[in-house]
């Protein structure tokens, strides 16, 4: 028997893999992948060249080449895992030429973990990364709001990341999808909105100056001293608001549906007081509001 090289083709035709043909000695079998159960292996001969195929256990069917020299196995089937398949060319002369070729079945999906962007992520930086987990040498690839964003192949430990282009403000949605050699393919969505500005923040009450009076000749007055007063502040939704007396913070609240925020009786100093107040969204943008004087109470 003599192993099958370089003169006699070989075409694999759904692997869509083409090997030489037939020539001592023996190559080096290769492999290739595929995902489907069943598979055709088509090639040429010489004409009348009977043409057996065998798996590692036993003959799957016989065949002879036609006129043309042209051969095809239909309908072969692929167990998940390693497949060896052999070709056996038995010639006019009797002598046989052998082929062999190891199939490899994979139809599992490859595992996928997006790492960024996190489910219902903000950023508040743009461009933005798109990073995560799958397998070793799996194709990558990134839409943005159904249009290509970028591809790359993840590395020897399955890890991948890619740069996405600037993007505008607001929400997106990124779709990525990991492809194995085999065309299984997984995919995860992540709704990202992207948010690079600051949140507006304001003092609503108390007015500037009310720790003073004015006197009946315009002189504005310190009052008597209060201890406490309410203040109320407005923010974006979803805003963590902090309230600040002479720049030291008395707490923060996360805005409600109306974007207020109230701090009850908030203790105050004996000396000239500024209210401040500053915002963070959930991207991490931090506003700060205009300081309101209040004025220096009385003692």
């Amino acid at each position: 028997m003599r192993a099958c090289g370089a003169a006699i083709p070989l075409l694999l035709a759904t692997l869509g893999l083409r090997t030489p043909a037939c020539a001592a000695p023996t190559p080096a079998a290769s492999v290739g992948v595929t995902r489907e159960a069943v598979t055709s292996i088509a090639g040429q001969a010489e004409p009348g060249t009977v043409v057996r195929l065998t798996d590692e256990f036993r003959t799957l069917t016989v065949l002879k080449a036609d006129d043309r020299g042209l051969y095809r196995f239909e309908g072969i089937r692929l167990k998940e895992g390693l497949n060896r398949l052999s070709l056996d060319f038995v010639g006019a002369d009797g002598e046989v030429r052998e082929f062999s070729r190891e199939v490899l079945r994979d139809s599992t999906p490859p595992a996928l973990t997006v790492l960024e962007p996190s489910v219902g992520a903000t950023a508040r930086k743009s461009p933005p990364l798109v990073s995560g987990l799958t397998e070793p040498g799996v194709e990558i690839s990134v839409q943005v709001d159904s249009v290509s964003a970028g591809q790359t192949r993840a590395g020897a430990e399955g890890s991948f990341a890619v740069q996405l282009d600037r993007q505008s403000e607001g929400r997106h949605d990124v779709a990525i999808t990991a492809t194995d050699a085999a065309g299984n393919s997984s995919a995860e969505h992540r709704a990202l909105a992207l948010d690079t500005m600051a949140p507006e923040v304001r003092i609503l009450s108390p007015d500037t100056g009310v720790l003073t009076r004015r006197s009946k000749f315009g002189v504005r007055q310190s009052r008597a001293y209060r201890a406490s007063l309410n203040v109320v502040l407005q923010s974006e939704v979803g805003a963590t608001v902090e309230l600040l007396v002479n720049n030291e913070s008395r707490g923060s609240v996360e805005t409600g549906p109306t974007g207020e925020v109230r701090f009850l009786n908030v203790s105050l100093p004996q000396t000239q007081i500024w209210l401040g107040a500053r915002a963070t969204d959930a991207a991490g943008n931090v506003g700060h509001a205009r300081p309101v004087w209040l004025g220096q109470p009385k003692s």
